[in-house]
């Protein structure tokens, strides 16, 4: 795709703090899309979106919005503001008339272990909360944006997709293991998200891609954790994750993955 191309497709991330929420926009940025970093918290962001601003050669502009996913009205609210900002050209004049394209639901909580006697039902709530009604309204947020564009309806491009939903998936979401009663059932509920609106949206040109990362990806706070150098081998690099949401959302409509697992080669599985 060429940078113009892309230039008039915005890409919204939701998680995009440090790790592979800030690697997936920041490689978007880089093949020139416009990247809308969202989180609970912009403080944080709002550096992440620096960085994006700063990279050398031509790239895509990035803004940072707080937001907190379980917030049906503000998250509706925030699909606005971005694609406001972008295709206003406030951003750049090369991001006017940009309309929103692709949106990555990469939400952090909602992870707990313990055993299921020990388990709270606020924990459940919770991982429920974050990662499957989070996971609704963020995707209905951003298919009502996709097909509001006239570039969905008036197109008669048969080969690309209109529009991408991009779900980060976990082990927990094919594999119920002792421990993680909370977070399996969340992430089995996300992925159901993604089968039905891949079924429904499919055959109409939206993209619903859903990724098992099975292992434990680098970031700062892993690396504080478990320390840089623990099962080195078996630990994920979030750039390397990243090129592959990109490769995935520019899939020719032939050739569509629903479901790609992720792990690196000395995973058990």
């Amino acid at each position: 795709m060429s940078l113009p191309a892309a230039a008039k497709q915005i890409v919204v991330v939701v998680g995009a703090g440090p790790g592979l929420g800030f690697s997936v926009a920041r490689k978007f940025a880089e093949q020139g899309h416009p990247v809308a970093l969202l989180s609970r918290s912009k403080d944080r962001l709002e550096s992440l979106a620096s960085q994006i601003n700063n990279l050398s050669g031509q790239h895509g502009k990035a803004v940072a919005y707080a937001v907190d996913v379980q917030d049906e009205a503000s998250v509706h609210k925030t699909i606005e503001q971005v694609q406001e900002h972008f295709s206003s050209g406030k951003a750049g004049a090369e991001h006017q008339g940009a309309a929103i394209h692709t949106g990555v639901f990469n939400p952090g909580g909602g992870f707990a272990r313990a055993s299921f006697l020990d388990t709270k039902a606020s924990q459940v709530e919770e991982a429920f909360k974050i990662q499957v009604y989070g996971g609704f309204i963020f995707s209905q947020a951003i298919l009502r944006a996709i097909t509001s564009s006239p570039a969905f309806s008036q197109t008669n491009d048969t080969t690309t997709p209109l529009g991408n939903i991009l779900l980060t998936g976990a082990t927990a979401s094919l594999k119920g293991s002792a421990n993680f009663s909370a977070f399996a059932s969340a992430k089995f509920g996300l992925r159901a998200i993604g089968q039905s609106l891949a079924r429904e949206w499919g055959p109409k040109g939206i993209h619903v891609s859903h990724f098992i990362i099975d292992g434990i990806i680098v970031t700062e706070r892993t690396d504080s954790l478990i320390g840089k150098d623990y099962a080195a081998a078996s630990r994920m690099d979030p750039d390397a994750i990243a090129q592959v949401y990109l490769d995935t959302a520019r899939q020719p409509r032939s050739v569509w993955a629903f479901e790609i697992d992720l792990r690196p080669s000395v995973e058990a599985w």
